[in-house]
């Protein structure tokens, strides 16, 4: 009886949707990516204005056009047709938001915007496209299926029930295997426990996420850039100075700067205010210690035994001249005289090897500064010569640079020092040893006030300028970045969420800037901020 069924069965398949790891080969070719967000561009040489459309919303992003720096203050009104609407400030600088229900309308939407400032006034146009709508959603070809299914089924049971009057006693069977059969065709679709009733999520919102394109450029929405606090500037020819680059280290300036040394072996004693600790400011005599005297034992017990035996002398010279004074008259005033001589004598002699024993030395500062170096401990015992305290001025500093070309000294004309940290100084010239160390001739350059932290013996790159000119791009040093291969590279803003990889040569110029010899030309937008973060974008 239920033979009758199994052709009514063939449908079925044809109503079953495949799951992961199934056979999809007649299923649909997977959509692409969800398009970006309508938006449009209007530039000007002086400003650069996006406008991104969601929903009602347009967000517009208001920029310098040659920094990309944003620009907040700004009152902006845009023309569309007989439509006028203004935008007002979003909160974060540079961005305005406007209201249009008027423009989610599929089309080209010829726009103008009228920008004003408190420094410039400007006009922009613009155009939005705004694609046509699909038709269906996502979900209609399911909806569609769905109701196959469900007339499918309903015409299963209508073609059995026919079959069921004539042949009753056997219905019930055949009963059970039509809805063991069509009963589940309402979820054909779904298996492995799921059920895909629920709406599927929605997706990214679109043009969210930096991202690297097919040909090597980058795609950075606006507030991506505002993150990463992107800045250009505007690429021109100006004449330069070609520069030599010294590896050199920083050494204190021997005018501003000194070293305490022991004059003697003694032991350290702390100064009234203890020891001084490094960075302490001192000024040029403050106390720093004492240098208490020490020697030898046996050296130690002769001056003691000299030192007793003018005791000695002086206790008998004193006592001669009191009976001398008490004889004042009865003896000649010369052998007064000279006994008082004897006495003063024998007190100094008495004094200074007392002293030479017993009394402390003060150790000065030799010059104002901060403590750089310290070498001493309470209780220490030091030996003659042996170095206790170091000071510099950390605003006067040289640095010391070696050259390998025997013409060089007599053609710098000026200097530059990049720092440990790649920042930039100036640099006055000093001069050039005439003995070599190390087959190179050391030379000396000033570094000029004010100055950051800056530590003696770090080691730093200077530029040196020999006087030869040239026409060139400079940039700064942030604006070149190194590619996956290694090579030099800038990034290049061709459009208002564009940026383009350029491959440069470069030469040292300064300790801030590099010369550009090839890859760009005038006038090109380059990043100067943000180079490094834009080269991690995958």
């Amino acid at each position: 009886m239920i033979r009758p069924l199994l052709p009514l069965l063939v449908l079925l398949p044809a109503l079953a949707f495949g799951h992961g790891g199934e056979d999809h080969s007649h299923e649909a070719a997977p959509a692409p990516a969800t398009p970006l967000l309508p938006r449009f561009e209007a530039v000007s040489p002086d400003l650069e204005l996006l406008g991104v459309l969601q929903g009602h919303t347009l967000t517009l992003y208001l920029d310098r056009w040659a920094s990309n720096e944003p620009l907040p203050g700004a009152v902006i009104e845009i023309e569309g047709g007989e439509r006028l609407l203004t935008a007002a400030a979003a909160g974060e600088p540079g961005t305005y938001r406007a209201e249009a229900d008027w423009l989610d309308t599929p089309g080209s939407h010829n726009l103008t915007v009228t920008v004003r400032t408190g420094s410039l006034d400007d006009l922009l146009i613009g155009t939005l496209e705004v694609p046509a709508g699909e038709g269906m959603s996502a979900d209609a070809p399911r909806d569609v299926r769905l109701w196959w299914m469900a007339g499918g089924g309903a015409l299963l049971i209508i073609a059995a029930a026919a079959l069921f009057i004539g042949r009753r006693r056997h219905g019930i069977p055949a009963l059970l295997l039509l809805v063991f059969v069509a009963g589940p065709g309402a979820d054909l679709y779904a298996h492995e426990g799921e059920v895909h009733d629920e709406a599927p999520p929605p997706p990214a919102a679109a043009g969210s996420a930096p991202s690297r394109l097919a040909d090597g450029s980058l795609f950075v929405p606006k507030p991506s850039q505002r993150l990463l606090n992107l800045r250009t500037v505007l690429t021109a020819t100006a004449p330069l100075v070609q520069s030599v680059e010294l590896a050199g280290h920083v050494i204190p300036d021997p005018n501003a700067s000194g070293t305490l040394q022991a004059g003697r072996a003694g032991r350290i004693v702390a100064g009234p205010k203890g020891l001084p600790h490094l960075g302490q400011a001192v000024r040029r005599g403050d106390t720093l210690a004492s240098l208490e005297a020490v020697a030898e034992t046996l050296d130690r017990s002769g001056q003691e035994a000299q030192l007793a035996e003018l005791e000695g002398q002086l206790a008998i010279a004193r006592a001669r001249l009191e009976r001398l004074r008490q004889l004042e008259g009865s003896v000649p005033q010369k052998e007064i005289d000279a006994a008082a001589v004897e006495v003063t004598s024998i007190e100094r002699r008495h004094d200074a090897l007392h002293a030479g024993l017993h009394r402390a030395e003060r150790l000065t500062a030799p010059a104002g500064g901060v403590i750089s170096a310290s070498f001493v401990r309470v209780g220490q015992v030091v030996a003659a010569g042996e170095t206790l305290f170091e000071i510099v001025d950390p605003q006067r500093l040289w640095v010391e640079a070696v050259a390998y070309q025997a013409e060089l000294p007599a053609q710098i004309r000026g200097a530059s020092v990049r720092l440990p940290d790649g920042s930039g100084v100036a640099a006055r010239y000093l001069g050039a040893g005439t003995r070599l160390q190390q087959q190179a001739i050391p030379l000396q350059f000033a570094l000029q006030a004010p100055l950051p932290p800056l530590a003696v013996d770090a080691k730093v790159v200077v530029y040196a300028q020999t006087g030869a000119g040239f026409d060139g791009l400079a940039l700064p040093r942030s604006a070149v970045v190194k590619s996956d291969s290694g090579e030099e590279i800038v990034w290049i803003k061709a459009a208002a969420e564009r940026y383009v990889p350029r491959p440069v040569t470069t030469q040292p110029l300064d300790g801030a800037r590099v010369a550009v010899t090839r890859g760009l030309q005038p006038g090109e937008r380059v990043v100067v901020q943000g180079a490094a973060l834009l080269a991690q974008i995958r």
